[in-house]
């Protein structure tokens, strides 16, 4: 320390022990704060080796997320090719009014025909259908209308003023905006029976096939169930996606087995009732691999059982083997891919 310091020792001797004491101290705490900064040296330079080496993936990860930002805003791209999260939403006021036509605005009635182009004008109520003995529904168009209305905006998803111009264009029938939604609302309660008797139906099958996707409605999030059997499939819009919805969908009356995905509101299902989706599993194991090392070697031998399982399903569709037969075919599959899943833990 004396060398280091340049302090000569007949001065050393001759300063008080409390200061050579302090001096002594400071000189090992400055050791070791060099021996620190010796070691966060070494570490600086290997993390700007490092970050050299990544400098092509950082160039090549910030034009994807350029690429991934590209829209009809900042790019050549068409709006159409904009997702929905990209499309930009006009942002109104709330007027605190209700939707629809205000009291005063305009009426938008279809116009009659003149009378010079009437050969003659009969006046016919009738009070049922002459095949059916229902009851005339209310308004002024017949059930082929109402039905050609409720599938284009139901089914295909046209706009109202979409739907106003085919049904002139395509038909020659006259229909106003504002009679698209009374018609939906009547074609709704028509179906009310027939689709309670599709879910009874249903839920009484021995297999379901449940599913749920995202639905837009009103500018606000649903959700689109779908329940489907063998002859018959059920579809209903709920505000939720969780547990209570699911048993509304599956049914109260559920016995036998239901296909899902993995998502947990249908966990209460249990193992023994329900079958998770294959498709839905292959992709799991699909990531497995791109995940790299040791999950890639899971992947692929998961993904390996799942093609020699469908092959043997494939014969069994086919005709080739019986079901006795596809039992005691999967069986060893059935072991291998329970091996590796445990494995795989």
């Amino acid at each position: 320390m004396l060398a280091a310091l340049q302090i000569p020792e007949e001065d050393w001797l001759q300063a008080p022990v409390s200061v050579r004491t302090a001096l002594a101290t400071l000189w090992q705490h400055l050791l070791r704060l060099n021996a620190r900064c010796s070691v966060y040296a070494h570490q600086v330079e290997r993390l700007q080796a490092e970050a050299a080496d990544l400098k092509p993936l950082q160039a090549e990860v910030a034009e994807l997320r350029e690429r991934l930002g590209l829209n009809s805003r900042n790019s050549s791209t068409s709006p159409s090719a904009d997702s929905p999260r990209q499309r930009r939403r006009r942002k109104h006021e709330p007027s605190g009014r209700k939707v629809g036509g205000q009291p005063g605005h305009p009426s938008h009635l279809r116009r009659l025909k003149p009378e010079n182009e009437v050969s003659r004008i009969i006046d016919l109520r009738p009070e049922c259908c002459a095949q059916c003995g229902c009851l005339i529904p209310r308004g002024n168009f017949g059930p082929r209308v109402q039905a050609t209305v409720a599938f284009l905006t139901g089914r295909i998803g046209a706009s109202h003023r979409d739907v106003v111009e085919v049904m002139q264009t395509v038909h020659g029938v006259e229909v106003s905006v504002g009679t698209i939604p009374a018609i939906q609302q009547q074609v709704s309660t028509v179906l009310e029976r027939p689709v309670q008797a599709v879910q009874a139906y249903v839920q009484r099958q021995a297999v379901n096939y449940v599913a749920e996707t995202s639905w837009p409605e009103s500018g606000q999030s649903h959700w689109l169930w779908v329940n489907a059997a063998e002859q018959a499939t059920l579809f209903r819009v709920f505000p939720g996606r969780g547990t209570e919805q699911a048993k509304q969908v599956i049914g109260p009356a559920y016995a036998r087995f239901a296909a899902t995905d993995r998502y947990g509101a249908y966990n209460w299902l249990g193992n023994q009732r329900r079958q998770i989706c294959w498709a839905h599993l292959k992709r799991e194991f699909q990531r497995f691999v791109d995940r790299g090392g040791e999950s890639e070697a899971v992947g692929s031998q998961l993904l390996r059982e799942v093609r020699e399982m469908f092959a043997l399903w494939h014969q069994a569709r086919g005709g080739k083997l019986t079901r006795g037969q596809f039992k005691v075919a999967i069986k060893p599959a059935q072991g291998r891919v329970g091996g590796i899943v445990a494995g795989g833990n």
